[in-house]
């Protein structure tokens, strides 16, 4: 995943490992202020903490995407698709400026 959001390639600047308060997130945009979280399997025995940890980041302001890693190693290229949709909403940028 971090070969297609490094270096600003959809258009939103993502950095990766990046620390928040007492916790690292997978991948971070600033401007859009989103989180996201890369989930595997190991994940499932760890519910109750990331609903924790996704709270305590939506209160700072934060919004947490959490994806799971089987979907993203399957379908990358919409999963980016997605992150793309999420970061155009977050910050209320139009996608198609030049359509209207």
């Amino acid at each position: 995943m971090w070969s297609k959001l490094r270096r600003s390639q959809i258009g939103f600047k993502f950095r990766r490992q990046y620390p928040v308060g007492p916790y690292t997130l997978d991948f971070y945009c600033s401007e859009a202020r989103l989180c996201i979280e890369l989930d595997g399997d190991v994940q499932a025995d760890r519910i109750q903490q990331d609903k924790a940890r996704d709270a305590t980041l939506n209160q700072c302001g934060i919004e947490v995407m959490r994806v799971h890693s089987l979907h993203a190693w399957r379908n990358l290229d919409g999963v980016v698709e997605e992150i793309l949709a999420k970061c155009f909403k977050l910050t209320g940028c139009d996608p198609f400026p030049d359509l209207e």
